[in-house]
């Protein structure tokens, strides 16, 4: 490469007295065509940095975006099948715990003050809620309702694991004095998740949906 500025010695032929001679000089060049030249090498280089950037977030929200759209799904999946069973159920028994001897796993009877579907555990490893896909583990749903033939948990590969819920019955907190109006009043939670983990194995994306069904 060139540098910058060079000198060139030009050499000019003059005549004196019937004499011909050579006259040399130096001629400083400036180089501005090369200075140009990387100006624009470099703009282009951060337009092509600045457009990968660009193209790498656009990435990463439109897979947010389908995780978080998976999650709803399954939630919502979850909650239907919840009214499904509160539909079928007699005589269910629900404590304040959410838990018991296998009966009366995710059926609660709400607190006073604080929503029990922020207090309880939603972790699988403590069974407080129901599973999609794996109800047996609750004995007052009958088995028929809980056959292969009637439910499968959704394929693993689309979600990091199964939706969970709980059903709550409100109908001694929400009748107001008109016991007639809230009998067989129930509040069921559900909670879904995306497909995407963290690095303990935590789905990133969870939502949780809520509906109240009259029997």
């Amino acid at each position: 490469m060139k540098p910058m500025t060079d000198f060139t010695q030009l050499k000019i032929i003059t005549k004196s007295r019937g004499a011909a001679k050579e006259v040399g000089f130096l001629v400083k060049q400036q180089g501005a065509a090369l200075v140009v030249a990387l100006i624009m090498l470099v703009l282009m280089t951060l337009v092509g940095i600045t457009a990968m950037q660009v193209t790498t977030v656009q990435e990463k929200m439109v897979a947010n975006s389908r995780d978080l759209n998976v999650a709803f799904q399954a939630a919502e999946v979850a909650l239907l099948r919840g009214e499904h069973y509160v539909k079928n159920m007699q005589d269910a028994i629900f404590t304040t715990t959410c838990k018991g001897s296998g009966s009366t796993i995710g059926l609660c009877k709400p607190g006073q003050s604080t929503p029990i579907w922020t207090t309880i555990s939603w972790s699988d490893t403590d069974p407080v809620t129901l599973e999609y896909g794996n109800e047996q583990e609750n004995k007052q749903i009958p088995a028929s309702e809980t056959s292969v033939d009637n439910i499968q948990p959704l394929p693993a590969k689309t979600v990091a694991k199964q939706p969970r819920y709980i059903i709550e019955d409100i109908t001694s907190v929400s009748g107001g004095g008109q016991a007639n109006l809230s009998k067989g009043l129930y509040r069921i939670t559900a909670q879904g998740y995306g497909q995407a983990v963290n690095d303990n194995g935590q789905p990133l994306a969870r939502v949780m949906l809520q509906s109240v069904f009259k029997k």
